[in-house]
């Protein structure tokens, strides 16, 4: 959200655009994977939705990152609790994994 605050992007719009038929929403964690969710983009038929922040956050997958649509992706393994994240959230997450 920027140093707009969050009043410019808050987290209703995913909730929202879900709620239309038939459409594709990727919300990308880093410059990498908006790049590869922009190509996946291009391929899919019917609506879609691409959130992007406009804050920057560290870039954390490199040039072989491979985007598949609709996977999830695990960051980092542990065995004593869960921790789901999406765009600008997932940096955020993986320095509370650390910490834990």
């Amino acid at each position: 959200m920027g140093p707009d605050g969050g009043t410019h992007q808050s987290i209703e719009d995913i909730a929202l655009m879900r709620s239309l038929p038939n459409i594709s929403i990727i919300c990308p964690a880093d410059d990498i994977e908006a790049r590869a969710a922009v190509i996946e983009a291009s391929k899919i038929n019917g609506p879609f939705y691409l959130r992007m922040g406009r804050s920057s956050v560290p870039t954390f997958h490199n040039e072989n990152y491979k985007f598949e649509f609709g996977k999830r992706e695990i960051l980092k393994e542990g065995k004593d609790a869960t921790i789901i994240a999406t765009g600008l959230m997932v940096i955020e997450a993986l320095e509370a994994a650390i910490q834990l």
